[in-house]
């Protein structure tokens, strides 16, 4: 499908960059209760897991964002 492709492209030209990180929300994800009621949009925690480890990547405080 052509998230799929757009995904792809967006990896491959975040590594041209040191400073630009991608994160993949099919890593919280655990299964189909993780989703509302589209498959691209999630159920809060995983919103929420996805900033903690935006969080991390950055070593911010939520304060600070």
């Amino acid at each position: 499908e052509k998230h799929s492709v757009y995904n792809n492209l967006i990896k491959e030209v975040a590594l041209e960059f040191p400073n630009v990180v991608t994160i993949n929300p099919t890593e919280f994800i655990t299964g189909r209760d993780d989703f509302t009621n589209a498959i691209r949009h999630y159920k809060k925690f995983i919103y929420k897991k996805i900033s903690d480890q935006v969080k991390k990547i950055t070593n911010l405080t939520y304060e600070e964002l």
